[in-house]
């Protein structure tokens, strides 16, 4: 869902503030207070909770706290929502494994070179394109090479530059994708009948099926299996309209996702397989009124095209506990998480080292002895560095440190200086199969180490940070949170403040993380890292950050990769293809910069 609070005008007239939370699999709506709401086309009830734990619709038309009766107030008394919370939670990787059944296969993206991908616009019986030509128009979104705000093209909004600009950037030029645009083509039905509901219903089969028999007499898609396994690589919708990601539209629109259809459907005798679908506009029908014609932003199709490559949620699931805890993600720092959001969409945040060293266009070297170190932006030509916890035998626990600078993809962050992240690498944690990498409360897999020691989701903004309402483990893992704020409204001033405070030195200048201090060197296996991260300094001027690794002084930046990526395998034409090379067939695979052949 997009991240955020919405005001949406109820058909009594009223109007109500609405907290949209979930994913692309599961969403759901709260007001400001934590009422569960049941949204029917643009209206908001109060929900009722059955013993099941899934939402009915009352006959109540939801308001704001003050302008509640007190009929309403009676009804929201006999909310269950631990019921909801618990079953949600309990049917998150349910949900997403329905979506990504299989990590380890050829089914993925190669993720090098210029794959060509067929995109299909697609109108509805109800809903027609709103931008000027739209062929032309989003071929520029997806393919131009130069940035948008160095062109001033009033066609692309906002936009800072194009799909293709925002891969090639990240892959250092390694991955530089093109979009074939088709259409548009216009179904014979509505957008309610693949659209309509909550996002896990939506008829991802029949829109594909019927999008791609409209232009299967002029396009071969035998062309679109560059490993020639059989598996069209990948097909991608952009519909006419709104995205159901915002509170204040319709659910008769479509949630913008990606994943693997199972209609078992033929073309040009290729299977379709991976799908991708995304939609036109931004925001809502009333923010276009307002703002004129407001293009959709080219995060949203970044993160889920980023899925088709092989790259998982960083976010908890939703519902989950780890959703309503501290130091739990990444929230704006990453695509993968908020990221695809930022600026609403129109520059998202750059992949972190990790993404792209898992994509295989970047290396980071391991920091084994003392060292003093200066990082430039990745952009910019610079490193990032991994420091490895001696204690897990794996090798897969490590931190990760990397400079960020507001410039460029990330000009709308809200902090700057040197990302500390925390890696637990595990295989099944890190697959397609659901929003596991982060949705263990007190053991994120990837996240931010904050500087200030609070890293707080956009999940607690417009709330009041009140243990009274919050379980035990949410007590635990937000004692920092309560030390802090108990009691206190969460604006998005407060917000911005603790972004602020994440990189080191940050807003509060904090020059050291060791395991004396606060927040302190911690990790899974053996308690504490050990070695020490001092003196950290930031030069404005030169976006530089400077650290003393373990004191300091000679040179001890050495590149020990082979223990840590032992086990990631693949194609010759640069795909990942997982980690467990028995389940593959007969061919030519790379492990570790090798060429290895499974006969």
């Amino acid at each position: 869902m997009h991240p955020g609070i919405v005001k949406v005008k109820q058909p009594d007239g009223t109007t109500i503030t609405v907290r949209a939370l979930g994913n692309h699999d599961f969403s759901y709506y709260t007001t400001i207070d934590g009422v569960l709401l049941y949204k029917s086309g643009f209206a908001f009830y109060i929900a009722d909770i059955k013993d099941d734990g899934i939402l009915y619709p009352t006959n109540y038309i939801a308001h704001d706290k003050e302008e509640r009766s007190h009929e309403e107030k009676l009804i929201i008394e006999k909310q269950n929502k631990t019921i909801f919370y618990d079953k949600i939670s309990a049917n998150s990787n349910k949900a997403q494994l329905l979506r990504e059944p299989i990590e380890n296969n050829t089914t993925l993206l190669q993720s090098f070179g210029s794959p060509r991908v067929p995109v299909i616009l697609v109108e509805f019986s109800d809903s027609t394109f709103k931008v000027n030509n739209p062929a032309k128009t989003f071929d520029k979104y997806l393919n131009a090479e130069e940035l948008f705000n160095q062109t001033n093209d009033p066609e692309m909004g906002k936009n800072y530059g194009s799909v293709k600009r925002y891969f090639t950037d990240m892959s250092f030029g390694k991955f530089i994708p093109e979009f074939d645009v088709y259409g548009p083509v216009t179904l014979d039905k509505p957008l309610k009948y693949y659209g309509g509901g909550y996002s896990s219903s939506e008829n991802m089969n029949d829109i594909f099926k019927d999008a791609c028999t409209a232009i299967d007499d002029t396009v071969d898609f035998s062309g679109y299996d560059a490993n020639n396994d059989g598996n069209i690589d990948l097909v991608y919708i952009i519909y006419a309209g709104y995205s159901q990601s915002w509170a204040g539209n319709s659910t008769d629109c479509i949630h913008p996702k990606s994943g693997i259809l199972t209609n078992n459907m033929y073309l040009d005798g290729k299977r379709l397989c991976r799908y991708g679908v995304n939609n036109e506009l931004n925001a809502t029908p009333a923010d276009q009124i307002k703002n004129g014609l407001l293009i959709n932003g080219i995060g949203l199709f970044c993160h889920e095209f980023s899925h088709c490559l092989g790259l998982p949620d960083m976010y908890p699931a939703p519902g989950s506990i780890a959703e309503r805890c501290i130091n739990q993600n990444l929230d704006y720092w990453d695509l993968m998480d908020a990221g695809e959001y930022t600026q609403n969409g129109y520059r998202p945040t750059e992949y972190t080292s990790w993404e792209r060293e898992r994509l295989g266009w970047m290396t980071i070297d391991t920091l084994k002895s003392p060292c003093d170190a200066t990082l430039k932006t990745l952009s910019d030509g610079g490193k990032a560095y991994r420091i490895l916890n001696d204690k897990d035998v794996t090798g897969n626990e490590y931190y990760i440190v990397e400079n960020v600078q507001k410039k460029g993809w990330n000009r709308y962050l809200q902090g700057h200086g040197m990302l500390i992240y925390h890696v637990d690498y595990d295989d099944y944690y890190f697959s397609l199969g659901g929003c596991k990498v982060n949705n263990m409360a007190g053991h994120p897999r990837m996240s931010v180490i904050a500087a200030d020691g609070i890293f707080m989701p956009e999940y607690f903004v417009y709330s009041v940070v009140n243990k009274d309402y919050m379980n035990n483990m949410e007590k635990i893992y937000n004692q920092a949170l309560i030390n802090k704020y108990s009691y206190t409204y969460i604006t998005t001033d407060i917000y911005k403040e603790e972004l602020q405070g994440d990189p080191f030195p940050g807003i509060n200048n904090v020059t050291s993380l060791t395991d004396d201090t606060s927040p302190s060197a911690s990790v899974y296996s053996g308690g504490f890292m050990s070695k020490p991260i001092t003196d950290i300094s930031e030069d404005t001027d030169m976006g530089t950050v400077s650290f003393k690794f373990m004191g300091g002084k000679p040179n001890g930046i050495e590149n020990i990769n082979d223990k840590i990526q032992s086990n990631m395998i693949y194609s010759v034409c640069g795909q990942y293809l997982g980690t467990d090379i028995t389940i593959l067939n007969r061919g030519i695979y790379i492990i570790n910069n090798k060429k290895v052949i499974k006969r």
